[in-house]
């Protein structure tokens, strides 16, 4: 990470063409004062400027701190008083919200407010961060929870449309419960689908041709 020092009159002047030469903002990097600016005889001979060391932050460090702060401006826009900690991992963005009460209200009917939050949150954040990747939203182990059901679901639609032998369509399905409902499906041989739907959910159109067992 690329270090800098910066001498002015003032801090706030020696940030300010800090940031300019690194080409970055503020949230973007640490800033140590290395010695304060000191006034010589009569205010003007023997002036020391302040003087600076300004520091790139590492970016993932970066991202986690404005997504915490926007995450937590958008709760209190809501009234909501939470816990919240943000974890990366493999480019994806965990953002946990344990709030102190209320915590329907944040997931809402099949979870659609906590999905709208979530869209609403990744919008907000790539105006401030550049080449922002995915950011999943979760409140109090809701999503690991309706991950299962999903499973479930999914299984259950497989298991009907082999029964009837014909197209079974299962329920709306975000980004990850697609990716866990093609999970399970792939687990079928000779069984065809089709991903239908536009927008935050999907849906998956299942169309055996003839009965299929799971893959061991």
């Amino acid at each position: 990470m690329k270090s800098i020092i910066q001498e002015e009159a003032s801090v706030a002047e020696a940030v300010a063409q800090a940031l300019k030469r690194l080409d970055r903002r503020k949230e973007e990097v640490e800033i140590e004062v290395l010695e304060a600016p000191k006034k010589g005889w009569l205010g003007v001979l023997g002036f020391h400027p302040v003087r600076i060391r300004v520091t790139e932050r590492d970016p993932e460090e970066i991202r986690s701190a404005v997504i915490k702060e926007v995450t937590t401006e958008l709760l209190r826009l809501l009234r909501i008083q939470a816990a919240i900690e943000v974890h990366p991992q493999n480019g994806v963005f965990y953002v946990s919200v344990l709030p102190d009460k209320d915590t329907g209200l944040i997931i809402g009917k099949h979870g659609q407010t906590i999905d709208a939050l979530e869209h609403i949150l990744g919008k907000m954040v790539r105006t401030r961060v550049q080449n922002m990747t995915r950011i999943a939203l979760d409140v109090a182990g809701y999503r690991e929870r309706q991950l299962e059901k999903v499973r479930r679901d999914t299984l259950q639609a497989v298991r009907r449309a082999l029964a009837i032998d014909s197209k079974v369509v299962t329920e709306p399905l975000t980004v990850d419960g697609l990716k866990v409902a093609l999970g399970v499906i792939a687990k079928f041989e000779n069984l065809h689908y089709t991903i239908i739907g536009q927008g935050l959910y999907k849906n998956v159109m299942l169309l055996p041709k003839r009965a299929a067992l799971p893959k061991e």
